[in-house]
């Protein structure tokens, strides 16, 4: 195996959980050296890797409100090294959201990667591999790790929420594009409820009244937590994706809101509104004005899907 790996690939597909399950199996106490098989997960040494319990297991992150990972914590990498393993064939050192290392800590990094011991490997773990320093970019090995498709999100679902209905479970899972980790989030989180909420919202929404496009925004926005809004997006997002859908003829819906956006929108509106939506999701990510960027985009919902109407009338 080579010293250093980057696994990189969209957020909640699995990255941390592989680099564990790799650490587990290079360790296994019950694995023949040279024989690549997985561990047996029930040796000390697979018990105390899956409970990151190992002594020569060492996970670098942010911690507390810190959003960087400082030079203090890739010094602790370089201590971490100097000694041989206390009772494994390697020390495993995995650092999640690595493009999150200061150029600092990134540079004290790379001297351990340029040189490591014989008994150490280093994983690092990111959804921005871009946004690592090239010189660490070309001292390890990329493993791309890919959206999961459907029928696995279905089926980690039906493992972890056997009670939670499929309708709900649908719905989390297109949300999530393909993350296992957001999915589980929206079944936690009453998703269902907030999707039907938007729906509700955007029923009543009239681009003519401003006062009903600020109160829709704030009906939608009654917690101010970013992640939030975002999911609320996804929902829009959702939304818009099924009415161009159904307007194309390539899907059949038995909900009248679908079914009224469609009648009353022109699809290459949609298209405009597509690239609104994506523009909002970038500016929340970029943390512009939540209220604002809503009510901006909440007017451009209710200006699209009134457009059919409008043009009736003024005939």
């Amino acid at each position: 195996m080579h010293h250093g790996y980057i696994f990189r690939g969209p957020e909640g597909v699995g990255k941390q959980r592989f680099a564990i399950t790799l650490a587990t199996l290079l360790n296994c106490a019950a694995r023949p050296e040279f024989k690549f098989i997985d561990g047996c997960g029930t040796c000390p040494s697979c018990h105390k890797m899956q409970t990151l319990q190992h002594p020569d297991l060492l996970i670098v992150e942010p911690t507390g409100a810190s959003t960087t990972i400082k030079i203090d914590s890739i010094r602790q990498v370089s201590k971490f090294v100097r000694n041989h393993p206390y009772e494994a064939r390697y020390q495993i050192i995995i650092i999640n959201d690595a493009h999150r290392m200061t150029k600092e800590a990134s540079n004290s990094l790379l001297k351990t990667l340029e040189e490591p011991p014989a008994w150490v490997r280093i994983i690092l773990v990111t959804h921005r591999p871009n946004q690592l320093l090239n010189t660490i970019r070309s001292r390890g090995q990329f493993v791309q790790f890919k959206k999961l498709n459907e029928k696995v999100l279905m089926s980690l679902l039906n493992k972890a929420h056997s009670d939670v209905d499929r309708q709900t479970k649908e719905l989390a899972i297109k949300l999530a594009e393909g993350s296992i980790a957001r999915t589980i989030s929206f079944i936690e989180d009453g998703v269902l409820e907030r999707r039907d909420l938007t729906y509700e919202v955007l029923h009543t929404l009239s681009a003519d009244n401003p006062k009903t496009i600020s109160e829709a925004a704030a009906l939608l926005l009654k917690s101010k937590d970013r992640a939030h809004a975002t999911e609320i997006v996804d929902h829009l997002q959702l939304i818009l994706r099924d009415v161009a859908g159904y307007q194309m003829e390539l899907s059949r819906t038995e909900n009248p809101l679908i079914k009224n956006f469609a009648q009353n929108s022109r699809f290459d509106a949609l298209c405009d509104l597509k690239y609104q939506v994506d523009e909002a999701k970038n500016m929340i990510n970029r943390n512009g004005n939540t209220t604002l960027v809503f009510e901006w985009l909440l007017n451009e919902f209710a200006d699209t899907f009134q457009q059919k109407t409008k043009q009736r009338v003024t005939t």
